[in-house]
Parts: C-alpha cells; structure tokens; sequence
C-alpha cells in the first residue's frame, strides 16, 4: 500500500521471537512495571493476540502496540513465538499517529502518553506546545515532581482559544510567580491563567500580574476558585481566573479589570 507522500508501506504477518522486540518512548507510552509484573505471573500465549510492530529500515522491530503483552511475554521467559503484523516503510511520526490510532479509545493511554505520541507525529498544536514548556524549562511527564507538567489538556485547550501568544503568556505567568512548582500547573490554575489572557490579554501588564501572584500560592487560588464554585456554581476555572485578576486589581487606581464571559 502506499501513503499520501508517496512512501511504500508493505504490511505482512509474522511470528517473532519477544526476545526481538525493541520499544521507543517517543511512540510508546511509559511502560507500567506492576502491570506487566501481573500480566506475566498469569501469562498465557493463547491470549498473547496479535501485536503491531514497525520494521525500521536500520533494522529491528519496533513495538507500535502491544507493549505490555510482550514485555510481560519476555518477563515470564516465553520462548515461543508472538503474532504479530509487520509494516515497513513506516517513519517515525507514521509510526506515532498508528499508536494513536489503536489506542484512540482507549483507557489505558493517559493524556501525557497521548501528547508525546501527538509530538512525534509532528501534530502542529501539541507540537508548538512542547517547544513553549520546553523552552520555559518544564517537561510533559506525569508524577508531580518539580518541573513536571500533567495537565496537558488544559494547556492545549488554553493552546485552542488562544494560540501560542497565550499559552506562553500563560505558562510565563506562572512560572515567573512560583517557580516550577508542579501546583503551580494544575489544570484549573492553567486554565484559569489562560482565560486571562485570552479574554483580557491587552489590558493586563504582565510584570505586575507576576508580582501579584508571588504574594500568593497556586494552592491558594485554587481553593479560592473552589470555595466560589461552591457558592455560585460554575466551573473551577473561571472562579480562579476571577481569582486571579482580584489580586491584580489590588491597589490598582484605574478601572477594576473583569473577565468579558461573566
């Protein structure tokens, strides 16, 4: 078969050894230790099904889904062999859109997983995202360690409203005031900090919002917007993005800025 770029794509079954089998991170998500562990102790190869692997041209085969079924196939010693289906003529960023592919209604594939796959297919929103974070010195990874970003969701969605202008206004904000505190990203102050800007962007100073905001902490704003929430209804992220623009409209003498939706 053939793709839109006029690459050759061969496609054909094969039985391959799980001792063959080679992972890439920029395709695949992080494998989870306790799930293969359990998958291995109740191994059986007539459940196995079939696996889709990629055959690079510098040679291997290239899990693209199947990731924990082989490993847990490796990890319980099997020797025999794991159906598979074998594309070649694959790039890299093919072989990304096809993991994300199969596993678009999938469970099991978190945002994060989603948004390194999107990346490596060269998606044009999460990867003007990626370069945005990275360029601010926070990495898209799930464990909230300091540096860590999770909520990737909100920051594509802040991305869709706004484009590239806000969502670096946005993560500048945040990481001017705290740090690279991991709840200083939660998804509603991220969120919350996005519909700043997007709704009122020209009249804010973002200097002065940051010094705002390092007289308070993200937990802070969040049970602000929670506790507003509680009262008024509506969602979490409108509340701290009112939040948000209380303490900088704080000592302002010009006219109180508000958010245009409420």
């Amino acid at each position: 078969m053939t793709i839109a770029n006029g690459v050759n794509i061969t496609k054909e079954y094969a039985l391959l050894a799980a001792s063959e089998l080679r992972y890439d991170p920029r395709v695949q998500r992080d494998a989870k230790p306790v799930k293969i562990e359990t998958f291995s102790k109740k191994f059986d190869p007539m459940k196995l099904g079939t696996i889709i692997v990629a055959q690079r041209s510098e040679g291997g085969h290239w899990v693209i889904d199947g990731q924990h079924r082989s490993m847990a196939a490796q990890r319980a010693g099997y020797d025999g062999k794991i159906p598979a289906i074998v594309y070649s003529g694959l790039s890299l960023a093919d072989e990304a859109e096809m993991f994300l592919a199969h596993n678009a209604d999938s469970t099991n594939v978190n945002a994060v997983d989603n948004f390194k796959a999107a990346v490596t297919a060269g998606r044009p929103a999460e990867k003007e995202c990626s370069e945005i974070l990275s360029a601010r010195g926070w990495r898209v990874r799930s464990g909230g360690m300091t540096g860590c970003l999770s909520a990737i969701q909100s920051v594509l969605k802040v991305h869709n409203e706004g484009g590239a202008a806000v969502i670096g206004r946005t993560i500048d904000a945040i990481t001017n005031a705290w740090g690279h505190q991991v709840a200083g990203v939660n998804s509603s102050v991220v969120g919350g900090m996005g519909l700043v800007f997007a709704e009122r962007g020209d009249d804010i100073e973002d200097k002065s919002l940051s010094a705002a905001l390092e007289k308070v902490t993200p937990e802070m704003l969040l049970a602000q917007g929670r506790a507003r929430k509680d009262a008024l209804g509506g969602g979490v992220r409108t509340h701290v993005a009112d939040a948000i623009l209380t303490h900088y409209n704080k000592g302002r003498r010009s006219t109180k800025i508000k958010l245009v939706s409420k």
